[in-house]
């Protein structure tokens, strides 16, 4: 074991190593202290002191494996000793920009533990404290670093430097691992419940990795297909324009079916209830899949059977979601016929305690057999392989959608299928107390038109509005721009957090969107300097980052409101207008 102790001296820095052997429990301790510790601080960094003790400070940390670094929090400058230069496998003449390389070099499941998690303990007020992570080090071996930090503050209490020390302790985990006792071979139901948690989420962190990269060149493919659908085009280019649109939802919808299916697998997909229109989820569903019908030139009908509540209490989003991804695989499976959605209540009964609203969606498909219907609500299953080939598909909607049904306190069953003949599908889910009005139809009924929201048109809806955008990725930048001013904004761009800070300080602005993961300072290091100076702009969370609890996260760091990527501009001019007319 290690432990490290930091003080701070007259802005000088001194540091206590103590070392426990991992075989005989036995302490040994380096101390630098005193004189040392001064020469320590100031040698370490360029600055004149006596050389004697500084040697000796060198020596010492040198073969224990620390190392000495500081972190400048306003110019976003990162300096090493030459002992961090050598536990991270870095040559000092290879780092023209150390932060970057430094960040690169830790591995990535760690880096936001380091590059985010420990920024917000620094901005929230701790003077000191350790962290440990694993880096990747130049020879392609991980290695294990425990961090000590020490956070200098300016008389007003904001952060200004940090200094800390960092030990290299692969070893002496080794060691303690080595040195263990035996155990016993029985099965470790905690420790295999940890490994399997821990397995978990590593997986999440992934996904979440992956999408954030996808997001980010999505991002672009969606603003430049809006920007090109702003203009007056000729109807074959709409038509490309269109199929490039269309596409990016798709591969956005798949993005979000993968996200979700692994937080069924780990037990956190989570729903929101609330007061709902039924009449407006039907409409936006058929509004959704109207192309789809089109283009296979069969029937979607939508009927109430009875009397159905008009305002029922579940989460829209995720009923929506479930509509579509059953009523929309039907009519994947259906080259001829119809695809029908019944909407019924059925009332309680000796095995329910409550009424549930049913969702009957009928197909003329291609049907299934019973050996078929067993695996098609596993993850990345569907009935046949060759359905892949000829139909496309992850086979992941039914795993996500049955989930989701049980939250929403009802089921997905298979009620009718047979080859060449098709399918029917019920869906249930509670829809709380039920209210009146209520919609009614024996026939067909006829769903209210959807207000589905059009690519906004030059109309200057933003007209004379100083944005400041905050984005590291050139192309989402001039998107963005571009689609701002052609709302009439006025819009600046810098490429980090610290250019952001410093430009605030400098010019006038009504409002912020700022990106989140950005080189030198990131969007959360950017937003608590802000409003540690006293910022009451509104500040706008751009993020590929779509993980539950983002935007929870997001708003407590200091942000307005946080908007997903990739940026749909109608949305986003949207939020704007919003939070101007409030």
């Amino acid at each position: 074991m290690i432990a490290i102790d930091i003080k701070s001296i007259n802005s000088k820095i001194g540091i206590k190593v103590t070392f426990t052997d991992p075989i005989r429990g036995t302490e040994l301790e380096n101390v630098i202290s005193g004189r040392a510790a001064y020469a320590a601080s100031d040698t370490m960094f360029g600055h004149k002191t006596d050389t004697r003790p500084a040697e000796d400070v060198t020596c010492i940390l040198s073969a224990a494996k620390v190392g000495v670094w500081e972190l400048d929090l306003k110019r976003g400058f990162l300096k090493f000793d030459d002992t961090m230069y050598n536990l991270f496998g870095l040559k000092r003449d290879d780092c023209p920009n150390l932060l970057d390389t430094y960040q690169v070099v830790i591995h990535p499941d760690d880096r936001q533990l380091v590059m985010i998690d420990a920024y917000e303990r620094i901005y929230r007020g701790e003077s000191q404290f350790n962290i440990e992570f694993r880096i990747v080090h130049r020879d392609g071996m991980i290695r294990y670093i425990l961090a000590n930090l020490f956070v200098e503050r300016s008389q007003d209490g904001i952060p200004s430097k940090v200094v800390g020390v960092d030990c290299d302790v692969t070893e002496l985990r080794n060691a303690q691992l080595k040195h263990q006792r035996p155990v016993d071979h029985a099965p470790d139901t905690a420790a295999t419940k940890t490994s399997a948690e821990s397995a978990n989420r590593f997986k999440t962190r992934f996904l979440a990795n992956i999408s954030h990269e996808i997001r980010t060149p999505l991002a672009v493919i969606r603003g430049s297909s809006e920007i090109l659908a702003s203009h007056e085009v000729d109807p074959q280019k709409k038509i490309w324009i269109d199929k490039i649109i269309h596409s990016g939802e798709q591969l956005e919808l798949l993005i979000n079916d993968i996200m979700d299916v692994s937080k069924v697998e780990a037990g956190k997909l989570e729903v929101e209830l609330g007061s709902v229109d039924l009449a407006r989820i039907l409409a936006e569903v058929k509004d959704h899949l109207s192309e789809k019908v089109t283009e296979k030139r069969i029937r979607l009908d939508f009927v109430i059977e009875g009397q159905v509540p008009t305002i029922i209490q579940t989460d829209p989003l995720r009923l929506k979601q479930i509509l579509l991804n059953i009523i929309g695989n039907s009519i994947k499976f259906t080259d001829h016929g119809h695809v029908s959605l019944t909407i019924k209540l059925l009332p309680a009964s000796d095995e329910t305690s409550h009424t549930y609203l049913a969702f009957v969606v009928s197909d003329t498909g291609i049907g299934m057999t019973p050996e078929e219907k067993e695996r098609i609500f596993k993850a990345f299953s569907q009935a046949d392989s060759s359905i892949s080939r000829r139909f496309g598909g992850t086979g992941l909607g039914l795993s996500i959608s049955l989930g989701l049904a049980h939250l929403l306190g009802g089921d997905i069953v298979v009620s009718n299928s047979e080859p060449g003949k098709g399918s029917t599908f019920t869906v249930t889910i509670n829809p709380g107390p039920i209210s009146t009005p209520v919609l009614t139809g024996s026939a067909a009924f006829e769903i209210p038109s959807s207000v589905a929201t059009p690519v906004p048109q030059a109309d200057k809806r933003l007209k004379g509005l100083k944005i400041l955008l905050v984005e590291d990725a050139e192309d989402i930048r001039a998107t963005i721009t571009y689609l701002l001013v052609l709302q009439g904004a006025l819009v600046a761009e810098v490429v980090n957090g610290l250019e952001g800070v410093e430009l605030v300080r400098k010019s006038a602005f009504d409002l912020i969107l700022m990106d989140i993961q950005m080189p030198v300072f990131d969007g959360f290091r950017a937003i608590q300097l802000l409003r540690s100076e006293g910022c009451d702009l509104p500040v706008f969370a751009l993020t590929a980052h779509t993980m539950k609890g983002e935007r929870e996260r997001c708003i407590a760091a200091g942000f307005t409101d946080y908007l997903p990527k990739p940026i749909h501009i109608s949305n986003l001019i949207s939020m704007i207008d919003e939070y101007r007319q409030s």
